[in-house]
């Protein structure tokens, strides 16, 4: 069952990458309205610093989510960012959020992942070198394709 901590790291990762990004666009746009003279240069925006920082320290969490699922499973988990930057953009940023257009696609898309999830192998045993080499060379266009 260690996968379904992989999962779970991997969403928050990629959510919390989706809410650094938010956090950028938030500080920029309040910088941008107020006038010139107020306004701050960017290393001195604190909200945009700590999305800066939000957005890289989640690659931390995409990678140590890998130590305990496979590939398989969280490639899929990928589109949680799409759903997640919705959320945020629509609380944060106030962009439009329709849910009989975007809450209905946000519910199909996590449907899809947790299908892809649920028919994903939850290990990697078997995929050793010689596996993977075999699957490249069938899989691969040879020279007489072109």
């Amino acid at each position: 069952m260690f996968w379904l901590m992989g999962v779970g790291i991997y969403m928050f990762g990629r959510s919390s990458m989706a809410l650094g990004g938010n956090l950028q666009r938030y500080s920029m746009l309040q910088e941008w309205n107020k006038p010139d003279e107020h306004q701050r240069s960017k290393m001195k925006q604190p909200i945009l610093v700590l999305g800066i920082v939000l957005f890289v320290v989640s690659g931390l969490f995409l990678s140590a989510a890998l130590l305990f699922a496979p590939m398989s499973i969280l490639g899929p988990c990928g589109v949680v960012f799409l759903v997640a930057n919705a959320g945020f953009a629509h609380r944060l940023n106030g962009e439009r959020f329709v849910w009989a257009e975007d809450g209905i696609c946000s519910v199909l898309i996590m449907a899809g992942v947790i299908t892809c999830i649920v028919a994903a192998p939850k290990t990697e045993d078997g995929q050793d070198d010689g596996t993977v080499k075999t699957c490249l060379l069938y899989t691969s266009p040879s020279p007489r394709d072109s």
